[in-house]
């Protein structure tokens, strides 16, 4: 078939050229967070994050309401009465890591690597970092902060981390519960040393900054803690116990032990460092002593401080150092095992260009140095990016902080951690996972395959099952099962990426954003990706990156109506045909089309249903298109630059126009979401209060839109006021008078509110029926199932809840995710009928689409529920199901004639529309097929099972008696 090319557009005019777009190489990748925005905006993803968690009564973040809900939430799952029922499938991305800052190589197997997350888990892989496998029995979801692995081969999992603060720059928001010990190679785990309460500060064990094994003792660990600081471990009799002189009111932030044990290094204190030559029996403070003592010419007057020793010989330390601010204080070094120090590094505000801090300050966030293996005068430094330095040589920066897939020179900005395997393997922890290097250095490479670890805020999706979302320091990702494996993503626009979404008119269109009201569109699936406001809204010319319009966190949602008959937007688009050509519905933008398809005028007219496709023969080479797809997004943005709309996202012959539709957003805009019929945006703040703003059904224009205009015609109405920041909504599909909202932060209670006069003065009910004790877990998002409103999930900060008797009760969702915080959930809600191109325009009918906060994309298709009617096109693979018998007590048989060779899959779903039963047989031959279906564990009453094969199906209802 001859693929259609573009001639001409009638009626449109094109105003300006497309140059927006550019390649994807040249989209924004990372940048430093206080370059991106003016001060005054700046807040930055953690001060979002201590938003969300923090106590509604103190305002500030307390780790024992995690510990305490944790708790809640573990005996809840004993005795919940309800089954989980809905299994979510993980989705990856499996190529792209998240933050890393413990790495462990096993010191017998150097293919055996361990890894954590500081949210997603252990993992643990065979083959050198090339493939990961998650650690089941290690199912906290707890900040992992370091590893090691003794002589005996016992494994410990050290969890908690002082520059993972609680919040502010630079903090995950993840609590550590202490050490954890492993005898068999991970298979379970036990709690080795524990907090004595819920964790606050000044609790023991809550933080746990680094661990080393004592090389001369296979029993022993060195433990440097934020409290009680400086231990060593002892397995024969269980006790961490303090170390010769070193004082224990010290908090200790890292620990270094020569390859004999006799040599130790702590940094702690005020920036101090700590050092022993006799065991650990005596410590001496480095702190500039006189000639003769150890320490001369050590840094003095510190922030952060990072030690390294080289293995081959205790006589060269050397330490790294920001400032009290976080900025490049220097390196120093010692040959002489600690008696006397010089710098070999400049401090960033001498040599800027050596500041691997940068400019924001970031040296508290990621500070990390190591000595190579066999070069004990070579050093490896990591901060926002990674360089190494010798004794004899220049600073020489070894990869660029990028993660652009075959970049052989490249790591992902933010380093936390370096280790060496031997002399030429390098493993470093950063912001995007795993990289490695096989060569000394020489280059690098991603070991992020099936590492999920990746921390994101939201999701979309499009009609073809692909998945979108924007995550913490790893951009935008795309997985849309074209990778080398399922669930491979491609990165899209970097940095920071939030709110996103996709059009389900046309696959190939879709919206990211960076921090500050940065958005960006494309429209070939993400190739290429282009900034569209235009001259009327204001950008902040002092914007580094960003346009300075929002807060850290960019909102924005698309609507689309795909026959608005009263839309001044219809675009007529003339096609070149062939003779015998073949136009469908979907071939070419605008797809979808309802309306009127003309030919040159003696053909007449040709009404297209969206249901088949157009044949020619034609004589004309001509066919001109009618699309009535009219589509709106809308924006929000901090307090004074309010919510702004246009209705030319889905536009790429045009700049769009834009118009601000409320001039005061009454607070920082934290979620949006459209009414079904894209009359009314709902919008909530971080202050606690929803509005909604009605009236676009009937304002197309930028005057009718504009709030400053004379002929505004929309009306903006405040519809719940409260405290706690609104976190998400979800108007219901089925009816424009239903919203649900959800609540943040710990504390309180009715987290899950729901009205029932959305549209009008608005009353709101608690529906967040959940036991004492849960009723103040931060919640962060939700969907109505849009065919059953008793149905609703809401993601929490501990995994996803459900409801299907319309918040009476509540269950924990955990088959398959587990209890990882979800920031975005989302359904698609067209179906094989309900869409206006065809039945096999939806792939995903009734999908939930889960974003996690540290364990990526996830689905469930437990909700698709099944249609009632067989598709127009199921005869062609698949002939009619009879199931016999039917009534059935313990058993049926499925009986149908499969008119083509393929896999089969047999579903089984309630009357609510469930998945409560499935079945595959592969292979299976063209011919007349009988599969046996157990019905023996269904209660009695009417059920409809569906076959499946390719994109056809067929279904039957079956009624279980007994």
């Amino acid at each position: 078939m001859t693929r259609l090319s573009t001639l001409t557009l009638i009626g449109a005019a094109v105003v300006g050229s497309i140059a927006l777009h550019h390649q994807r190489s040249l989209a924004p990748h990372y940048t430093p967070r206080h370059a991106m925005a003016t001060d005054q905006n700046y807040r930055g993803a953690f001060e979002w994050l201590n938003l969300m968690r923090s106590n509604e009564a103190t305002g500030m973040v307390d780790p024992a309401d995690h510990m305490r809900m944790a708790k809640a939430v573990a005996a809840f799952n004993r005795t919940q009465a309800k089954e989980a029922v809905y299994n979510w499938v993980e989705m990856g991305p499996d190529n792209v890591g998240g933050r890393v800052r413990a790495i462990c190589v096993d010191p017998v197997n150097h293919q055996k690597i361990w890894t954590g997350s500081v949210s997603g888990g252990l993992f643990v892989s065979l083959d050198g970092a090339n493939t990961w496998t998650r650690v089941e029995s290690f199912s906290q979801n707890l900040m992992i902060t370091s590893i090691a692995v003794l002589g005996n081969g016992h494994l410990y999992v050290a969890t908690g981390c002082t520059w993972e603060g609680i919040s502010g720059t630079g903090g995950s928001g993840f609590v550590g519960a202490g050490l954890f010990r492993s005898d068999d190679n991970g298979a379970t785990f036990t709690q080795a040393l524990a907090p004595s309460a819920p964790w606050s500060p000044g609790v023991d064990w809550a933080v746990i900054n680094r661990i080393k094994a004592d090389p001369a003792n296979p029993g022993r660990l060195y433990i440097a803690a934020q409290d009680p600081g400086g231990r060593i471990y002892d397995e024969s009799t269980g006790v961490a116990s303090t170390i010769g002189d070193l004082s224990p009111t010290l908090a200790a932030y890292d620990v270094e032990v020569s390859a004999d044990g006799n040599t130790i290094l702590y940094a702690a204190g005020s920036g101090d460092a700590y050092l022993s030559t006799n065991a650990g029996t005596t410590f001496d403070k480095l702190d500039g002593a006189p000639a003769g003592t150890p320490g001369v010419g050590f840094p003095l007057s510190v922030g952060r401080l990072e030690l390294a020793m080289s293995p081959d010989d205790p006589n060269y330390m050397y330490a790294l150092a920001c400032t009290g601010g976080g900025a490049m204080a220097g390196a120093w070094a010692s040959t002489d095992r600690g008696m006397t120090w010089y710098q070999i590094w400049p401090p960033g505000a001498t040599v800027p260009s050596l500041d691997i801090f940068r400019d924001n300050q970031q040296g508290f966030y990621d500070n990390a140095i190591a000595v190579r293996p066999g070069h004990r005068e070579e050093v490896w430094l990591g901060g926002v990016e990674l360089w190494k330095t010798t004794l004899s040589g220049q600073p020489n920066q070894l990869a660029v902080a990028d993660a652009s897939p075959g970049c052989f020179f490249c790591v992902h900005a933010d380093v936390h951690e370096i280790v060496f395997a031997d002399e030429q393997t390098a493993y470093i922890g950063c912001d995007g996972g795993v990289f490695k290097s096989p060569t000394g250095g020489q280059n690098f490479y991603a070991c992020n395959r099936d590492l999920a670890i990746t921390q994101f805020y939201s999701v979309g999706y499009n009609t073809l099952g692909h998945v979108i979302g924007g995550t913490q320091d790893n951009g935008t990702q795309l997985v849309n099962g074209l990778g080398n494996t399922p669930n491979e993503a491609s990165d899209l626009t970097g940095g920071d990426g939030f709110d996103c979404d996709m059009s389900q008119m046309d696959t190939n269109i879709m919206f990211t954003s960076i921090y500050s009201g940065s958005i960006y569109r494309s429209n070939d699936q993400g190739n290429n990706f282009g900034g569209f406001y235009d001259e009327n809204v204001p950008v902040d010319p002092n914007a580094a990156l960003g346009d300075g319009l929002g807060d850290f966190y960019t909102n924005f949602r698309l609507f689309e109506n795909p026959n608005d008959p009263n839309s001044p937007y219809t675009k007529r688009v003339v096609y070149s045909i062939g003779a015998g050509d073949t136009i469908f519905p979907g071939e070419s933008r605008p797809v979808g089309f309802v309306g009127t398809v003309t030919s040159v005028a003696q053909y007449g007219q040709y009404t297209n249903t969206g249901t088949e496709p157009i044949v020619g023969p034609w004589t004309s080479d001509t066919l001109e298109f009618v699309d009535r797809l009219t589509s709106i997004f809308a924006a929000g943005y901090t307090d004074a630059q309010g919510v702004w709309v246009t209705r030319q996202a889905l536009d790429f012959n045009a700049n769009p126009s834009w118009a601000r539709v409320v001039t005061n957003a009454g607070g920082n805009v934290n979620c949006l979401e459209w009414s079904r019929d894209g009359n009314h945006l709902f919008y909530g703040t971080s202050q606690g209060e929803i509005f909604r703003v009605s009236g676009f059904a009937n304002a197309y224009t930028i005057s009718e839109l504009s709030v400053d205009s004379a002929e505004y015609a929309l009306t903006s109405t405040q519809i719940y006021s409260g405290s706690n920041p609104v976190t998400g909504l979800a108007p219901d599909p089925s009816n424009v008078d239903r919203l649900v909202a959800t609540f943040g932060q710990y504390g309180g209670n009715s987290k899950v509110r729901r009205t029932e006069n959305a549209t009008g003065a608005a009353t709101w009910t608690n529906i967040w029926n959940v036991p004492t004790e849960l009723q103040g877990m931060p919640c962060y998002d939700a969907v109505i199932h849009k065919d059953n409103i008793n149905i609703i999930l809401v993601g929490t900060e501990f995994g996803v809840w459900a409801t299907d008797d319309g918040g009476a009760t509540w269950t924990h969702q955990t088959n398959g995710i587990q209890g990882v915080p979800v920031f975005a959930l989302r359904q698609q809600t067209w179906n094989w009928q309900n869409n206006p191109v065809g039945p096999n325009w939806v792939k995903n009918p009734n999908v939930i689409y889960a974003g996690t906060h540290g364990r990526g994309f996830f689905r469930t298709e437990s909700l698709v529920g099944i249609d009632p009617v067989n598709d127009p096109l199921s005869n062609v693979e698949l002939d009619q199901v009879v199931l016999m018998p039917n009534p059935a007590s313990s058993q049926s048989v499925v009986n149908f004639t499969l008119r083509k060779a393929g896999d089969v899959t047999v579903n089984v779903y309630d009357v609510k529309g469930k998945l409560v039963l499935t079945q595959t047989r592969r292979h299976l031959a063209a011919a007349v097929q009988n599969i046996p279906l157990n019905t023996e564990g269904l209660n009695m009453g009417t059920y409809m099972v569906e076959v499946r094969t390719g994109e056809q199906r067929r279904s039957a209802r079956l009624v279980v008696m007994r």
